[in-house]
């Protein structure tokens, strides 16, 4: 359509040239007026609608310039809004992981806490109950001592605390093969506890990654916007 409007008004302009040279002719033009021919009038139009032409290529040119820049700028705005989005909410969830990486440390310190106060008062237990039998036994001793000297009128108490002292032992391998067992299932679960927390520092270190490697992208310049 400009193009069109162009054409129309070169020769617009053509044709008030030519009438106002048909004027001079007819009234009697001063000699020094410049003076044009058909051909001349010819060339001048064809000149008009050239420059006219340019002018509406060059015009086109810059409206699409515009429209091209205008658009890379609103397409860079959306990426540069996007990336920032996006770190946003990969620093929401890094945040979000370490309370819970945090809250399962203490979870488990305060199990493992737990644990040993009890393996603690267990074995304070099992202590108590080893010395109070090694006191009896010891006293079982002394009794047998005695009882050397008696041994026909006291060999009754004499069998009665053999009795006594095989029970002892008895409960003394009981009390062992409990520690044992208990030692043991301490072990496997402080395995377990460790495993937890190594599997959890790795899921930390895989994040900060990412996060680094982002932040050293940063948004995209408009140069590799505009290849795309």
């Amino acid at each position: 359509m400009r193009l069109h409007g162009s054409s129309a008004s070169s020769a617009s302009v053509a044709s008030r040239l030519y009438g106002t040279r048909s004027r001079r002719d007819s009234l009697g033009s001063d000699p020094e007026l410049i003076s044009f021919s058909d051909t001349d009038m010819h060339d001048i139009t064809n000149q008009v609608t050239m420059i006219s032409k340019k002018l509406s290529e060059m015009e086109e040119q810059q409206l699409h310039s515009n429209d091209e820049r205008s658009r890379l700028r609103t397409e860079n705005a959306v990426l540069t809004e996007r990336v920032h989005v996006l770190e946003e909410q990969l620093l929401v969830a890094e945040q979000r992981f370490r309370e819970q990486l945090q809250e399962e440390k203490n979870r488990t310190r305060e199990l493992l806490q737990r644990v040993e106060r009890e393996k603690q008062l267990e074995s304070e237990s099992l202590s108590l109950k080893y010395q109070m039998l090694e006191r009896d036994l010891n006293a079982a001793r002394k009794e047998a001592e005695k009882a050397r000297e008696e041994t026909a009128r006291q060999l009754d108490v004499v069998e009665d605390l053999r009795g006594q002292l095989a029970e002892s032992k008895l409960l003394i391998e009981d009390l062992e093969d409990e520690r044992i067992k208990l030692e043991r299932q301490f072990k496997r679960f402080k395995e377990e506890a460790q495993q937890d927390i190594d599997s959890s520092s790795e899921m930390v270190e895989v994040l900060t990654q990412q996060t680094e490697e982002l932040r050293r992208n940063g948004p995209p310049r408009q140069g590799s916007i505009i290849e795309q």
